[in-house]
């Protein structure tokens, strides 16, 4: 039996924290989104678990219009970091609940993360990760 898939597109994030503080006025977060998906029951997380987006270097308000064809279920777990040389640091995250297209909370620090998404129930419901849900 194939385990679930669930596909969720990652679109943009807004009033992010910049967390490249103490650096010139036009240094912004070089941000990134990791999305991961929860396991089947009785299944072990995988790699295709798991997917980032690009980093959108200096992003005051990053897009990314990136979808990934997950191996798993909700909740779906999603970070947005900003990637630095030694290491990414974590701006926000929230947990995804559910298919539909949705504006996140997230948290600690704040800020915004605008996704969508499908499946999660059967390996027949999962999507393309070309093509954004509708």
């Amino acid at each position: 039996v194939e385990p679930p898939r669930t596909t969720v597109c990652i679109m943009d994030a807004w009033d992010l924290p910049n967390m490249d503080a103490g650096g010139a006025a036009e240094d912004h977060n070089d941000a990134l989104v990791r999305a991961t998906a929860t396991p089947a029951e009785g299944a072990r997380a995988s790699r295709a678990a798991a997917c980032e987006t690009e980093v959108r270097p200096n992003a005051v308000h990053p897009a990314w219009g990136t979808c990934c064809d997950l191996e798993g279920t909700f909740p779906v777990r999603l970070e947005v970091l900003d990637s630095d040389f030694v290491r990414a640091q974590v701006v926000g995250g929230a947990d995804l609940d559910g298919p539909g297209a949705r504006v996140l909370a997230l948290r600690p620090a704040g800020g915004r993360l605008r996704v969508r998404a499908q499946g999660g129930t059967g390996p027949d419901q999962g999507g393309s990760p070309s093509s954004p849900p509708p």
